[in-house]
């Protein structure tokens, strides 16, 4: 079973001039979101979606993409975004999935974007 995880859980502090996040900004008919969820939805390869949104937005993303035509079955899975940002994020969101499939479980630590991790699984494994 594969499993993807959208993080749609910024502020958009890039678009100051905005009363929405980017993510939920409509373009071409469609919010920002949608055109991220849609390949996801789309792919052969994935199998169920954990979005991460404020709740406030749920509701919203789940129409926004019935509306566009695509199939949201596979958004299976909703997690709250976290105050620390994107790793804190992918974290609840791994949490949702493996509570699912686990039960109750604690995923301590998720690297961040820009760690390298080949080099620090390596050290790792060295010792």
């Amino acid at each position: 079973m594969n499993y993807a995880i959208l993080l749609a859980g910024g502020t958009g502090r890039r678009i100051p001039s905005t009363k929405v996040p980017k993510q939920f900004v409509r373009a071409g008919g469609k919010m920002m979101v949608t055109y991220a969820l849609e390949p996801l939805l789309k792919s052969k390869h994935v199998d169920r979606i954990c979005v991460v949104a404020e709740h406030e937005f749920r509701d919203l993303i789940y129409a926004d993409a019935e509306q566009a035509g695509l199939d949201v079955k596979k958004i299976s899975y909703y997690a709250i975004p976290a105050n620390s940002g994107r790793q804190g994020s992918v974290l609840n969101a791994m949490q949702e999935i493996l509570r699912d499939i686990c039960g109750e479980v604690d995923v301590e630590q998720v690297p961040d974007g820009d760690a390298d991790l080949g080099t620090s699984h390596r050290s790792k494994s060295n010792h």
